[in-house]
């Protein structure tokens, strides 16, 4: 079994593009993104080396965020992130409010990649892939 692309699968379960779907290649470990929009719409090979990899859903977004704002000992901060993710685009006044306070920013940045990392990790054992 080949070395999986760890770089490619995240990028794959964080896309916010609707007119990628995203493929694992069980043969060489490679992450195929595939865009009719952009002509490249045939898998190459046996379909049943191919794996469909989904990117996070909406609920799976907001959980990291509301994880990570469980971490935050200062209330003032917490609530105020909380207010974010309660508003009409919760993702944006989210990063907004942490642009504000430049090391939670860092730490949110370390926290939402460290739960990607091990989300995808999980993907591919669950699929028998690593």
């Amino acid at each position: 079994m080949a070395s999986p692309d760890l770089e490619g699968l995240i990028e794959a379960l964080t896309s916010n593009l609707d007119t990628i779907r995203h493929y694992y290649d069980s043969s060489t470990g490679e992450v195929v993104a595939l865009s009719e929009e952009f002509g490249t719409g045939e898998l190459e090979g046996p379909p049943q080396r191919y794996t469909p990899i989904h990117s996070f859903s909406v609920s799976e977004r907001y959980q990291i965020m509301e994880d990570f704002v469980e971490t935050i000992e200062n209330q003032s901060l917490q609530d105020e992130l909380n207010e974010a993710l309660i508003e009409m685009g919760a993702f944006q006044k989210f990063e907004e409010v942490l642009n504000k306070y430049p090391t939670r920013y860092r730490q949110w940045q370390v926290f939402r990649s460290d739960k990607v990392m091990a989300r995808a990790k999980s993907w591919l054992r669950d699929h028998k892939l690593a």
